[in-house]
């Protein structure tokens, strides 16, 4: 998806102007999220990522290439472009790590029991192991390798 300022009209910018809720310091989106909480903005009746159409509208520039939307306030619904950086995948997952957010993902992922073909629960024993990994992956691309 290709996020333009070409693509952004005065009434496009009237409209998600309309769908925005200004507090003293997180912009929230009161349209359309999706399971995690960001926000979807169509144009042309093409969904985009809300965050990143406000950086376009704010900074009045396209969004850089495949870069992704690191958010300052670790709030996905947040709008507010001083808020929004455009980082690599390696700065944006420091990022979640830093602030806790991927570790509470993946404990709510690692906290669902699991259930036997017999009907028994069972908990899962190694609750970390998806944050070794993600943190060796990080390191791997830090350093420069693959990590396989």
């Amino acid at each position: 998806m290709s996020y333009t300022i070409d693509n952004i009209t005065p009434a496009i910018e009237a409209r998600f102007n309309a769908k925005v809720c200004r507090t003293d310091t997180c912009w929230i989106w009161t349209a359309t999220k999706n399971k995690h909480g960001y926000g979807y903005f169509a144009i042309n009746r093409v969904p985009r990522m809300s965050h990143r159409i406000a950086w376009v509208i704010h900074n009045k520039q396209d969004w850089p290439g495949d870069y992704e939307a690191r958010h300052l306030c670790n709030n996905p619904s947040c709008v507010n472009p001083a808020h929004i950086v455009p980082g690599t995948y390696e700065e944006n997952l420091a990022d979640k790590i830093e602030h806790g957010v991927y570790a509470t993902r993946m404990r709510e992922v690692f906290a669902k029991p699991c259930m036997t073909p017999w009907g028994r629960t069972l908990a899962k024993r190694h609750s970390n192991i998806g944050k070794d990994i993600v943190r060796r992956k990080l390191q791997a691309s830090i350093d420069g390798y693959y990590y396989l």
